[in-house]
């Protein structure tokens, strides 16, 4: 450390002076340091020709049933309403219903 204070003789006003400046500088070298390691970031990122970024999300998934009005149902989850309507109990009651690729 460049300065050697004596805490002990601070009144409590000059402590608390002493504390918010030395969060301002605290502060400030973060922010610095953030800045200089996202500007690293970004010229890593152009030099391999990707961005830092997900380039795409999961997909949603495929409809494998289709019901008589054109309801499609991905066969996850529970059985559609449109299929419940029709009678159907479970999920083998919907292979006349299976879109054929």
């Amino acid at each position: 450390m460049a300065h050697s204070i004596k805490l002990d003789d601070l009144s409590m006003s000059d402590l608390q002076s002493l504390i918010a400046d030395a969060q301002k500088a605290l502060t400030g070298k973060v922010d610095a340091e953030r800045a200089e390691l996202m500007k690293k970031l970004h010229a890593l990122d152009a030099i391999s020709g990707k961005s830092s970024k997900a380039e795409r999300g999961r997909s949603s998934p495929k409809p494998q049933y289709r019901g008589p009005n054109g309801e499609e149902f991905s066969g996850r989850g529970g059985i559609p309403r449109w299929a419940k309507e029709l009678g159907i109990k479970d999920k083998a009651g919907l292979e006349p219903y299976r879109i054929k690729e």
